[in-house]
């Protein structure tokens, strides 16, 4: 009987030792990374219930980091899309700029060509519908820099159109005539 309750003894003591190893080992799986490692106790005791609450933590701490590189691979891809978007800005006030400054600089050319030939009515004429022109034009971009300014949110896309080349090149040249006349008195 001795040897018989030393024997049970000894099973129970040796399967209660390799369930404590496989939490150890449970838990160093966990402390390395590796969630997946299955260490599974087969018990209806206190140390069953210990095993699967380490489980249960394994596997809610394995899918909190998956979803925490979920959001860091989406919060990448929004700093990202911002960085595109504060390149597009700079772009388009680099672009808004040069749009404006032609207009004024054929404004300011003829008004000074105007001022210095009083007296040629066809350049006058020539000129104040120019620089009536490049109101206009002006006006159209400042209203178009305010509806954009008034959107809330910066998704727009660059509406393509077609545009006279002659017309503009002329305009231009016409422009750039006066200024060259301007400087040459």
């Amino acid at each position: 009987m001795l040897i018989l309750g030393i024997a049970v003894e000894s099973f129970y003591f040796s399967r209660l030792t390799r369930d404590i190893y496989e939490m150890k080992d449970l838990v160093e799986d966990i402390q390395k990374g590796k969630f997946n490692k299955v260490h599974k106790v087969n018990r209806n005791d206190e140390l069953g219930e210990l095993n699967k609450g380490l489980i249960f933590m394994s596997d809610t701490i394995e899918q909190n980091i998956k979803d925490l590189k979920v959001e860091r691979d989406s919060l990448s891809r929004a700093v990202e899309k911002l960085k595109e978007m504060d390149k597009q800005q700079k772009e388009f006030i680099g672009n808004v700029t040069h749009e404006f400054k032609t207009p004024i600089t054929s404004i300011k050319a003829y008004a000074d060509v105007i001022g210095m030939y009083k007296d040629d009515m066809k350049l006058i004429e020539e000129g104040t519908l120019s620089i009536s022109k490049d109101c206009e034009r002006l006006s159209s971009m400042v209203d178009n820099v305010l509806n954009l300014s008034a959107l809330e949110k910066y998704d727009f896309e660059i509406e393509k159109s077609e545009v006279n080349l002659r017309r503009l090149l002329n305009e231009t040249c016409k422009a750039m005539m006066a200024k060259n006349k301007r400087k040459m008195v």
